[in-house]
């Protein structure tokens, strides 16, 4: 049985999704991208589940604070990815990824020097 190179998978998950799949990576685009999974679930999938009424029916002050944490999560998602993705750059930075060594060898290469951090 082969061996699999775990230390690839976020990598190759995250250079794999389709571009329009990925969230967004700068904070306004993530609270946006908050607001939009909040309306999908308030106004849509969640009334349609039969689960809580439309937001439209509920208190505008429970609204307002449901908006808000999904402004805050969502810029903190978006945050949260560009460091995860920066995190990765770095620690892979010079290595090359061998799917199978034959000889058995390490699954990661060194292919040059790695950068200082900044």
């Amino acid at each position: 049985m082969e061996s699999e190179d775990l230390t690839q998978l976020p990598n190759q998950y995250l250079t794999e999704m389709p571009r329009a799949a990925r969230p967004p990576a700068g904070a306004g685009l993530g609270a946006l991208y908050g607001v939009l999974v909040w309306g999908a679930s308030y106004l849509g999938w969640i009334p349609g589940a039969r689960i809580l009424k439309p937001a439209t029916q509920h208190p505008g002050r429970r609204n307002a604070l449901m908006i808000a944490c999904h402004l805050v999560w969502g810029a903190t998602m978006a945050a949260t990815l560009r460091e995860l993705q920066r995190a990765n750059a770095e620690i892979f930075a010079g290595y090359a990824a061998r799917d199978a060594a034959p000889d058995g060898g390490p699954a990661l290469r060194k292919a040059g020097p790695i950068p200082e951090p900044e």
